[in-house]
């Protein structure tokens, strides 16, 4: 960020501002803006992971669960014979 705030201080110090000090502030501030959104996009990236994750975790508890009540059913239908 040190180098925006001398671009700008540049330009407040300046009463004509050229189209050079204006393409200079444009461009980092792409840049920053660049830089951003790939740090937000990595931690979008990460978090879906997890949760992907979690997803798959949470369908094979679920199988799990159902076949063990599968298995449950049968032992208590062979009981009440």
């Amino acid at each position: 960020m040190t180098k925006l705030n001398t671009l700008i201080q540049k330009c407040e110090t300046q009463k004509v501002v050229s189209a050079k000090l204006v393409k200079g502030v444009m461009g980092h501030l792409r840049s920053e803006e660049l830089r951003l959104k790939r740090k937000h996009s990595k931690a979008a990236h990460e978090k879906n992971l997890e949760y992907q994750a979690l997803k798959k975790k949470l369908g094979e508890q679920k199988r799990e669960n159902a076949a063990l009540r599968r298995e449950l059913e049968k032992y208590r239908a062979e009981e009440n014979k």
